[in-house]
């Protein structure tokens, strides 16, 4: 528990460098150049200048020089405050870039693709020389090819980060490849409206979620309907979760 803990706080501590890393010359050049503005040019400077003026030119009186000091501390936090809120006013900026890219953000295959409707049936799957790569020059999946029938079973078996979750990903056409083509029943997958094509998969996932809602809406993840109980029954009965008379009660129940 100890290493795994050790490992887990490592890896927050670098992710709070990345964000630093990032963001470190937006802020710290305002910030230094208001210290350096405020503190050292005007604090300093006008004190030093003003005593200059008071002991070495004797163009001044110690009362002149206690009013210049006066009005020299009461401007320098004057102009902290102002640099202090334009500063925060620059953080929160960055917050809202954050949100604005988020906000714009277009995306490579939209909802709303257009296409052929594929056929309700698969009856072939073909990735054909596919590779495709997260950033340039970096390919996770090199040249891959392989077909599967309808109603086999296949299993991708390989090391953390070998590309088994690409794989799916670029089946269901979260990404397009790099290179290559991959085929559903003959036909490039880009041929085909991207919402009829992706229904006729369905992914379970290792990290899942139970959502605040019935166990049939968390079975379905759609709008349910009365007529719905007897798949929703099936589908408990095949997962291996016996039947209840109280299985439709809500989660948090």
């Amino acid at each position: 528990m100890y290493y795994l803990m050790k490992e887990k706080y490592r890896k927050a501590v670098d992710g709070i460098f990345d964000v630093v890393d990032q963001y470190e010359m937006k802020i710290s050049l305002p910030l230094w150049f208001r210290n350096y503005f405020t503190f050292t040019i005007i604090f300093e400077g006008v004190l030093l200048y003003g005593a200059y003026r008071t002991i070495v030119a004797k163009a001044m009186s110690l009362a002149d020089l206690a009013v210049l000091s006066s009005i020299m501390v009461s401007a320098t936090w004057i102009l902290i405050t102002f640099a202090g809120n334009i500063l925060e006013s620059m953080r929160s900026g960055l917050f809202i870039e954050n949100l604005r890219t988020f906000l714009e953000y277009e995306e490579k295959l939209p909802e709303d693709y257009e296409g052929i409707l594929p056929d309700p049936e698969i009856e072939l799957i073909e990735f054909r020389n596919v590779s495709f790569a997260y950033k340039e020059g970096e390919p996770i999946v090199h040249n891959l090819s392989f077909k599967i029938n309808s109603k086999s079973s296949v299993a991708f078996v390989g090391h953390n980060g070998a590309g088994k979750t690409t794989i799916i990903k670029l089946l269901f056409r979260l990404y397009d490849p790099t290179e290559g083509e991959i085929l559903l029943n003959g036909r490039n997958i880009k041929e085909y409206q991207l919402k009829a094509y992706r229904k006729l998969f369905a992914a379970a996932f290792q990290d899942y979620k139970i959502l605040a809602f019935t166990i049939k809406e968390n079975v379905l993840m759609r709008k349910v309907t009365d007529e719905d109980d007897t798949a929703v029954m099936e589908a408990l009965k095949k997962s291996g979760i016996g039947p209840s008379k109280n299985i439709f009660r809500s989660v948090s129940q």
